[in-house]
């Protein structure tokens, strides 16, 4: 199905297939990544236009294995006749409202065992949405990290806010405060993922080294802390959990120049986030210098408080 503005509404044309030489495995302009078993529909502005004018042949090929083609085409016509804002952009939360509820799409989809899920993704430039097929036989263990419901932790910056899937458990380096507060105090979420998962001990070594990295005036170097993080990682991939350190530069005009860089640690639940990939982790093409805006305010992060005390 497509559409095509006509007298101010979205008329309803014909399902047409693209070339495999066409077909989607990225979404939001190339950050994320879609595995095998997983398709995408992209939302785009304006919003007669952000539907797609032709199905992508694999996507097409399994809703015709599945027998779902109907379903789908009755999901591109809720999209466009009810989820976009007064002023031309997508409601992702509409969008979600759409799936939910016990008689909706969601559950028709599911009865055929395809999962459909509203992703969205924000910088400070820009906010990607789109819609999610995930075929449950392909792929069993799939978790949809840009599900707008799947949301945990987030860190705030000026213009932005990076969100977390729940089991994504976030550390923050503070530049400024005293270094072996890494060692004395510990997020209550992460304490837990340790001591859930029996990693006292690859945990505590790593704290060590990385108290053991050199510094001038920044207290935290990511492009440190990254071969340490490379080289701790297997401790915690062995008994179910995942290890990474990323940042992200400021623009803001200050004196001090470690308040340009902020560096959080990402320790990761492989049972409730198995496929999770880092936005902005050191070796995993995290950008520098994106920010435009000549920012001058420092944002605060939304994480639990320091809780308990592993010394």
């Amino acid at each position: 199905m497509s559409f095509r503005k006509e007298t101010g509404a979205l008329v309803v044309l014909p399902l047409q297939v693209e070339g495999e030489a066409e077909t989607l495995r990225t979404c939001a302009d190339g950050k994320h990544a879609l595995l095998p078993g997983v398709y995408a529909v992209e939302l785009k502005v304006p919003t007669q236009l952000g539907l797609p004018r032709k199905a992508h042949a694999p996507l097409l090929a399994m809703l015709r294995r599945k027998r779902a083609t109907e379903l789908y085409d009755e999901l591109l016509a809720r999209l466009a006749a009810s989820c976009h804002s007064w002023y031309g952009g997508w409601r992702v939360d509409k969008v979600e409202a759409s799936l939910a509820g016990a008689t909706t799409l969601r559950t028709r989809f599911e009865a055929k065992r395809i999962r459909v899920v509203a992703c969205e993704r924000r910088s400070e430039t820009k906010r990607n949405c789109w819609v999610e097929f995930h075929d449950v036989e392909d792929a069993p263990r799939y978790v949809p990290q840009f599900d707008v419901t799947n949301s945990g932790e987030a860190l705030c910056f000026p213009y932005m806010t990076i969100r977390f899937p729940r089991g994504v458990y976030v550390e923050e380096l503070n530049q400024r405060a005293p270094r072996d507060r890494l060692e004395r105090e510990t997020p209550e979420s992460v304490w837990t993922l340790v001591t859930t998962k029996d990693l006292v001990r690859e945990y505590t070594e790593f704290v060590d080294a990385c108290l053991a990295t050199e510094y001038v005036l920044a207290r935290w170097d990511p492009g440190k802390l990254g071969p340490i993080v490379a080289d701790k990682r297997a401790g915690f991939l062995a008994k179910g959990a995942d290890l990474h350190v990323s940042y992200k530069i400021h623009g803001r005009s200050t004196f001090h120049p470690s308040d340009k860089v902020r560096v959080w640690l990402e320790y990761v639940d492989l049972d409730l986030a198995p496929n999770y990939v880092p936005q902005r982790a050191v070796g995993f093409g995290a950008r520098t210098g994106d920010n435009g805006f000549g920012v001058s305010v420092f944002g605060g992060s939304q994480l639990p408080t320091a809780g308990r005390r592993r010394r």
